[in-house]
């Protein structure tokens, strides 16, 4: 037992960074109102109320920033401005032409890349940053997986989209100037209706196609997402176990000291030399769920970093889950109820689960937890 606890703490801290992260997305005002629920206590303690407070302000302020930036012809974002007049137009990344901006943000992002999914505006601050030649190489690497990645996920969805799904704006923030980046690795505005990414090329890797199912689920389909256990756990289960996550599959995580021990626990995919996104879910699931996790800080899907408690671990409540626990929870409901159950209830409130799934959260997650006992037995971890 003691081998399994030092292992999860070394996997937890080595990939933790590159998870799309609390404040991937916007956390839904539904999911807020659920602490007025007297019926329902919320385990979280003052310090990390405190920490949410703050966070939930700052995305209040950065959303109203980006929102008037979009519709504010010529207005500049966070930041002073980066010239673009040293900068080289390149023809093409990765077979896409790259053309000159006609954007009112032109002067930030000089350059635009269009593929049948997505819209790239090239930042000038970030060529700077990094330098052109970097900044294009990690961006080849994206362009050569994104299109294979963001088509498995329409073809996930199908049944469930309601109209044809248009390109989507990405734009890359590696300086962390948006308050967001605080505690985000990437995140999607379902206001002005754009992914931003920050930190890294392969931070953008591991967050895209969690980001881009936000995409789909926030506009595309009828039942948007409520909850933010439903939110976030819609765009892991989808990301994680529906697709094959090319991009996040390619990120080496560098595992160093801890590789050996990650084979050994079967948590890695021989055939593709890689982490084996199943096996590390449920495995981490598992231990952020476990009294082993009381005392750690991770993000949950409310958009906040928090620290496990004792009381958290008698009573959760569903917006203090982990993402790993998120993903695997909404696994359990759809093979216990179907994905078009969970798909055409994405909206219901998760203090009344019992409405559509016969019981509540709290009956429920303990259920999950046995379960998902049973599915790591399974895949051999």
């Amino acid at each position: 037992m003691k081998y399994r606890k030092l292992l999860s703490a070394g996997i937890m801290a080595l990939t933790i960074a590159l998870l799309p992260g609390c404040g991937a997305s916007k956390e839904p005002a539904s999911d807020a109102g659920q602490q007025a629920d007297a019926g329902q206590e919320i385990a979280t303690d003052s310090e990390n109320q405190q920490i949410a407070g703050q966070e939930e302000q700052k995305a209040d302020e950065q959303q109203t920033e980006e929102s008037e930036e979009q519709k504010t012809s010529g207005e500049q974002t966070e930041g002073a401005e980066v010239s673009s007049d040293t900068l080289v137009k390149r023809d093409s990344v990765a077979g896409f032409p790259v053309e000159y901006s006609e954007y009112s943000d032109k002067n930030k992002y000089p350059f635009v890349v269009r593929t049948e999914s997505t819209v790239w505006h090239l930042s000038a601050a970030d060529m700077e940053l990094i330098g052109e030649e970097a900044y294009y190489e990690g961006l080849e690497d994206v362009l050569s997986l994104i299109e294979l990645d963001y088509a498995d996920a329409r073809r996930a969805l199908d049944k469930y989209l309601v109209e044809e799904v248009p390109p989507i704006d990405i734009y890359t923030d590696f300086g962390n100037k948006a308050a967001k980046s605080a505690t985000s690795g990437a995140y999607y505005n379902d206001v002005s209706n754009f992914i931003k990414l920050f930190y890294s090329w392969d931070q953008a890797k591991a967050a895209l196609l969690h980001e881009y199912i936000h995409y789909l689920t926030f506009r595309y389909i009828e039942v948007k997402p409520g909850d933010a256990v439903f939110c976030e756990g819609i765009a892991e289960y989808f990301s994680v176990f529906e697709c094959q996550n090319r991009l996040a599959v390619s990120v080496d995580y560098s595992f160093g000291e801890y590789l050996d021990e990650i084979k050994e626990m079967g948590l890695w995919n021989e055939d593709g030399d890689c982490i084996d996104q199943e096996k590390l879910y449920h495995f981490l699931a598992r231990s952020y769920s476990g009294p082993g996790s009381i005392g750690q800080q991770y993000c949950a899907v409310n958009n906040t970093v928090i620290t496990k408690t004792e009381k958290m671990q008698e009573h959760i409540h569903s917006k203090e889950l982990s993402y790993f626990e998120a993903a695997c929870f909404v696994r359990y409901l759809v093979e216990n109820y179907s994905l078009d159950t969970v798909m055409e209830n994405l909206d219901v409130d998760s203090l009344y689960m019992q409405n559509v799934y016969d019981e509540t959260f709290i009956e429920h997650y303990e259920k999950w937890k046995s379960w998902n006992d049973e599915k790591c037995a399974e895949l051999g971890i």
